[in-house]
């Protein structure tokens, strides 16, 4: 599973928390697909759990500095994500960071 993308932040963080010896830590790129995983789910259940899950990440200026790295993260979902954040997030620092990340992703796919 540490070989497979889409698993590897399970796998990493799983075997963190087991103690497992010479597994590899979980890495920033393992913690930001995981919670690219969690916005997506959290997408589905409707805009105020959306919204609600953002906050959950912290504050605005938290959300703004995520989101100036986490558009860099090869997740499937990345950039549906950051288009619904653009739209969702009630803060206009969180939304125009949102859509300069989109933007960003966008323009690193060609």
């Amino acid at each position: 599973a540490l070989d497979e993308p889409s698993l590897r932040p399970y796998a990493a963080t799983h075997l963190a928390q087991l103690g497992v010896e010479d597994a590899p830590p979980p890495t920033q790129a393992d913690t930001h697909w995981l919670i690219l995983d969690m916005l997506t789910i959290s997408a589905g259940l409707g805009r105020p759990e959306f919204v609600s899950s953002l906050d959950d990440i912290g504050n605005v200026p938290n959300l703004v500095n995520l989101l100036d790295v986490i558009w860099k993260v090869p997740h499937p979902h990345l950039e549906e994500l950051l288009e619904a954040i653009g739209k969702a997030h009630p803060d206009r620092q969180v939304g125009k960071a949102a859509k300069r990340a989109l933007f960003k992703a966008r323009s690193s796919h060609n």
